[in-house]
């Protein structure tokens, strides 16, 4: 399964011609989509939060959180449609690379981007107390993931505990891949 490896070493390890494949090509062997020179992907792999990190990061990427309304959009479809292929039943979730800061607001892990309470990215549109849950609770479900049941017909981001095994979605940035063929 070509999402297992990472997409820059792939690229690099055969003939230099190959060497310079554009995102978009790379990105359809890890099964991804692109957007905004950013190529969106879930590996066929469960894991931890901090698995997915370590993942994502070894082949040259990082665990993706969305930077734009339509970025969360396809994080959505990516995460519904790899739980069709595997034909999963229940709960389904894929890790995304938000954490708690303060208060239920949380940030990207790499601490780049701020994700308050109150956004409408949270739990379809109703924001992260929708539950009335209060700040211990969001100490307890510091991480978050997108996620849908037998029962939803959509994907929504929710809240999520460290330490849980779900799949996870990586984010590979054009300029990323442009520095790791130019080695």
């Amino acid at each position: 399964m070509m999402s297992t490896f990472s997409l820059a070493t792939f690229l690099c390890s055969f003939a230099a011609s190959l060497c310079c494949m554009d995102l978009e090509t790379a990105c359809r062997f890890a099964d991804g989509m692109v957007v905004n020179d950013v190529c969106l992907y879930v590996p066929h792999r469960r894991g931890t939060f901090n698995e997915g990190v370590a993942f994502c990061e070894e082949k040259g990427g990082q665990l993706a959180y969305p930077e734009s309304a339509v970025e969360f959009e396809i994080m959505e479809a990516l995460c519904e449609d790899n739980a069709a292929i595997k034909g999963s039943k229940g709960r389904y979730g894929c890790h995304v690379g938000w954490i708690h800061n303060s208060k239920c607001n949380y940030v990207s892990y790499d601490r780049k981007m701020r994700l308050p309470a109150y956004s409408p990215w949270w739990y379809n549109g109703e924001g992260r107390n929708w539950r009335g849950k209060g700040p211990d609770d969001c100490r307890k479900y510091n991480r978050a993931k997108i996620s849908f049941t037998d029962k939803k017909p959509f994907a929504e981001m929710t809240a999520s505990r460290d330490g849980l095994e779900w799949y996870f979605i990586c984010k590979l940035k054009r300029e990323q891949l442009e520095m790791r063929t130019e080695a």
